[in-house]
């Protein structure tokens, strides 16, 4: 069942990208590239157009509405096939070449792999049982608003707070929805499970993609793959605790995005570099949009940070080119677009921003450990760390500061500075205006995210750097792999860089990211739902389809819609209610009860009250207030009549408002 659902997955992230640039006729490198975040912005595109026409995210409609979109894509791969100027042997083809020649294309693919089978795998441990979810305050709107998708196939980021609401739907704001537009896709009836492996998906790709870029970045490093999939799993901050919230699951499942995003952005460089042609120019911006539109919509937050660290890398542009004049305008173009994405977005932040305050730490150099060694935020969730761990990693950074400051490329060492002040930030310093670290959510975790991203590239940087140097004072020994060059040369760096990571991490820190997460999403006595409860729900649905059911926020009564599709209220532990919900669940413990709360519980369709021993403090629950009234109704059991139950959680009957059940 689960890898049925994981091949579903791969299919809607990869397949209607890829098809796509294929369409437009972007080099084989440059397909690779950009299926992901073309596939996305589908997505997004075919959930916005769900604004206006109800019900048509749904698969089969899904496709249909993309056909005027792959004829679009068509008609510019005819344009660009009659361009003379376009050449079949650009950068990016030869590029393309290379990476499927039989040894590269094998050594790279496994590398992908690798990378991204060690942060997912140890993901997938963590969340077990896999099929429930796990004890995250805010999962429960995560896999709510799936349910909703899946069964409606209303999937508009402009209505998501209305359905939250449970108000008519209309254009309400805008709530990035990328990892629901996903999950929803595999269908209503195992939510939980699909959302948690479609995280676990986008992990995956991200480590996939980190291995891409470090190809497309680095193709003179025929090792660059190989030490980028090593590199990957020793950074925290994305592959672990991103993860230990499901609120920062959708920015996360953004910031898988980035590595793919950033590889499509080098694609359009080197593609363009090779000829003045419009109909090139025209779908490279195109491409470009749809990049940004699929980061917009998985999550607001990354594409602001990703913008910001984005703009050494267009100024560096800029300077390369500047002595060609179609380069140097698509140059500043790029710069441009970027600075003006983190403006606006920065504007936003002014107006929209929900600040998180985490304990800072007292001494600088504690936060600049955590930084430079790939920690991030590790002491607040593994307490047993043993800190000598991180000693590769800090080695590496450091190390790889110096030499790219020397060999380059420079921007991605500006770039790593942009985030490590983020980080540095966040952990240590108290920022009077908090939002120019990150809008919309400031914590510190989203701020530093990036640090997993340019921290491993920051690091391949490096070792490419020292195989640079190493040709100059050493020719015959090199890492840098030419026309006609031993091919062994990147297997010993390999297996250097190996011996050195494994030798300090010997299990590429998967104990540390298990137990980060794990702690987190199964906590003990603290579950959302265990397996006789999700039985409980499967069988009181069956029995009882046209159920409401109200229930005290702690318990997991909000995530009995999203098993089993009954009415469930709250629908979200931070008590996101409508006013006659919240009326209902104060009066509905009232002894003797009132006609209108009775009244009241038959309008909204309430039959039955949830009561469950273990009891969730998480989050923003630990600010909602008490129901003393529905809680001593439970305890005297007056006016209710038990009708499903497990060791730790039952169901009762309002009979005081509904009279005995009918058996």
């Amino acid at each position: 069942m689960a890898f049925l659902t994981v091949v579903q997955l791969l299919f809607w992230f990869i397949a209607p990208g890829a098809f796509l640039a294929y369409l437009v006729r972007l080099p084989k490198l440059g397909v690779i590239a950009a299926a992901v975040p073309l596939s996305l912005a589908q997505l997004g595109f075919v959930a916005l157009l769900s604004t206006f026409f109800h019900g048509i995210y749904r698969p089969f409609f899904i496709l249909l509405c993309l056909l005027p979109i792959w004829v679009l894509g068509y008609v510019l791969g005819r344009w660009i096939a009659r361009d003379n100027s376009s050449s079949t042997m650009s950068a990016l083809a030869l590029l393309s070449d290379l990476f499927f020649r039989p040894t590269r294309l094998v050594t790279t693919f496994l590398a992908m792999l690798f990378a991204g089978w060690t942060i997912s795998s140890t993901l997938y441990r963590a969340l077990e049982p896999i099929a429930l979810a796990p004890a995250f305050w805010d999962i429960q709107f995560h896999n709510n608003v799936t349910r909703h998708l899946a069964e409606s196939g209303n999937a508009s980021p402009l209505n998501i707070h209305s359905f939250s609401m449970n108000l008519p739907l209309k254009i309400s704001g805008y709530y990035p929805d990328g990892l629901h537009l996903v999950a929803s896709l595999l269908g209503p009836s195992q939510v939980m499970m699909s959302v948690n492996l479609t995280q676990i998906v986008a992990v995956f790709l991200f480590g996939v993609g980190m291995v891409l870029l470090a190809f497309l970045l680095f193709p003179d490093t025929a090792a660059a793959p190989w030490l980028m999939a090593l590199c990957v799993p020793l950074f925290t901050g994305f592959s672990a605790v991103i993860q230990t919230t499901a609120g920062k699951w959708a920015f996360g499942f953004g910031l898988a995005l980035v590595p793919w995003v950033i590889a499509t952005l080098v694609a359009l460089w080197l593609w363009l570099n090779e000829g003045d042609s419009l109909a090139k120019h025209v779908t490279s911006v195109l491409v470009l949009l749809a990049a940004t539109m699929s980061l917009a919509i998985s999550h607001v937050g990354v594409l602001y940070v990703l913008a910001f660290t984005l703009v050494p890398a267009g100024i560096s542009l800029v300077w390369q080119a500047r002595y060609e004049r179609t380069k140097k305008v698509v140059a500043i173009f790029s710069a441009l677009y970027f600075f003006a994405i983190w403006g606006a977005l920065l504007m936003l932040g002014r107006t929209f921003t929900s600040s998180i305050n985490y304990p800072k730490y007292s001494r600088g150099r504690e936060a600049i450990w955590e930084i430079l060694s790939g920690s991030e935020f590790v002491k607040r969730y593994f307490v047993e760390a043993d800190l000598a761990n991180t000693w590769s990693v800090f080695i590496l950074t450091v190390l790889a500061i110096v030499v790219v400051a020397f060999v380059g490329p420079r921007w991605i060492l500006a770039s790593y500075a942009i985030v490590f002040s983020f980080a540095f930030a966040t952990l240590f310093l108290h920022v009077p205006y908090m939002f120019l670290l990150q809008p919309i959510y400031n914590d510190p975790v989203r701020a530093a995210a990036l640090t997993s991203i340019f921290g491993p590239l920051l690091i391949v940087a490096g070792l490419r750097g020292l195989g640079v140097l190493a040709t100059r004072f050493f020719p015959q020994n090199t890492l840098v792999v030419k026309s006609q060059s031993s091919h062994f040369a990147p297997f010993l760096a390999v297996a250097v860089f190996a011996g050195f990571v494994l030798g300090l991490n010997p299990d590429l820190r998967a104990h540390e990211r298990y137990v980060i997460v794990n702690i987190e999403s199964r906590k003990a006595g603290e579950t959302l739902v265990d397996p006789e409860e999700f039985a409980m729900w499967q069988s009181f649905a069956h029995k009882y389809p046209q159920a409401g059911v109200l229930g005290d926020p702690t318990t997991g009564v909000p995530l009995m819609y999203a098993a089993t599709g009954v009415k469930a209220l709250p629908r979200f532990t931070s008590f996101v209610l409508n006013d006659r919900e919240i009326q209902l669940l104060h009066e509905i413990g009232q002894n003797p009860v009132a006609p209108q709360t009775c009244d009241l519980a038959k309008q909204l369709g309430i039959q039955f009250v949830y009561d469950d021993d273990h009891k969730y403090m998480g989050g923003k629950i630990k600010q909602i207030e008490n129901f003393d009234g529905l809680k001593h109704m439970l305890e005297t059991k007056d006016g209710i009549s038990l009708v499903a139950h497990t060791e730790t959680a039952r169901i009762y009957h309002l009979d005081k408002c509904f009279g005995p059940l009918k058996k």
